[in-house]
């Protein structure tokens, strides 16, 4: 239902928007408009974000299975994440620092959250000319465990390939999305425009679109002989968006189950 105001409170409404965001006790702040609270997903647990007083991401948490991983975020006076520092269950356990080329991250390296002093591992981060992630390693001095993620796009920007290559060769994952439908903005896009560029720690690249009703989803994954076998094909069959245009709700079902993603979007409508 919409309330029709009157000319004098819409005046006080926009006199107020420099101090309408509310300050919670941990001095982040309740975004105005439309903003991620969080989200849901089947098998990986739920994520909540909170902001700071520009709009950024100032902490998100993970919670899964009765385990809890909190992230915090600093930025530079550009707005350019410099660092994030990760707590388990209380306890802290790392710390990862951000170097930029060209307006993007390139490198990322692991310290000891304490001090800095060390350097626990590396991430490097390649991208295409629309500016996506096409690589990002993971390289902690273990040769038969470093590995590399990779990520293709079609061209309307929706992420049809995503792997998970050992940097000795040995290709060990495999996602392949055939899209159908129209493409929509993903709920992750939101992320990016506000600090978040990939999936902290893991490095997997948020897509800016998702696909649309009717696409396939195909996982692939190494067998007892470490042959690259089709585990599970999923079909996307349930889709919502807001007023906005984000995807708040996706179902992926197959025989064998479904992948249910639910987003949390606060102010949208």
């Amino acid at each position: 239902m919409k309330l029709k105001l009157s000319l004098v409170s819409v005046l006080i409404a926009l006199a107020l928007l420099p101090l309408s965001c509310k300050k919670d006790g941990d001095g982040s702040v309740t975004p105005q408009g439309c903003y991620l609270a969080g989200f849901q997903s089947t098998g990986t647990g739920s994520r909540s974000f909170a902001y700071n007083e520009k709009g950024l991401v100032k902490t998100f948490n993970l919670s899964k299975d009765g385990y809890n991983t909190k992230f915090d975020l600093t930025y530079d006076d550009k707005n350019l994440l410099i660092s994030s520092i990760c707590t388990i269950g209380g306890e802290l356990a790392f710390k990862e620092k951000y170097a930029y080329e060209n307006g993007r991250i390139s490198t990322v390296t692991m310290v000891d959250p304490k001090n800095d002093i060390g350097v626990w591992g590396t991430h490097r981060i390649k991208y295409d000319q629309e500016g996506r992630i096409i690589e990002y390693t993971n390289e902690f001095g273990d040769a038969p465990t470093d590995s590399k993620h990779i990520f293709e796009y079609n061209a309307q920007g929706v992420q049809t390939k995503y792997e998970v290559v050992l940097l000795k060769g040995d290709l060990k994952y495999r996602q392949i999305i055939k899209p159908a439908g129209t493409p929509v903005k993903s709920a992750e896009s939101y992320l990016m425009e506000h600090g978040v560029p990939y999936e902290l720690p893991l490095g997997y690249a948020f897509p800016k679109v998702d696909p649309g009703i009717g696409s396939v989803m195909e996982l692939y994954a190494t067998d007892l002989e470490g042959k690259i076998v089709l585990v599970n094909s999923y079909t996307l069959n349930t889709q919502k968006v807001n007023a906005k245009g984000f995807v708040e709700q996706s179902l992926w079902s197959t025989a064998k189950g479904e992948i249910l993603n639910n987003y949390s979007f606060q102010g949208c409508n």
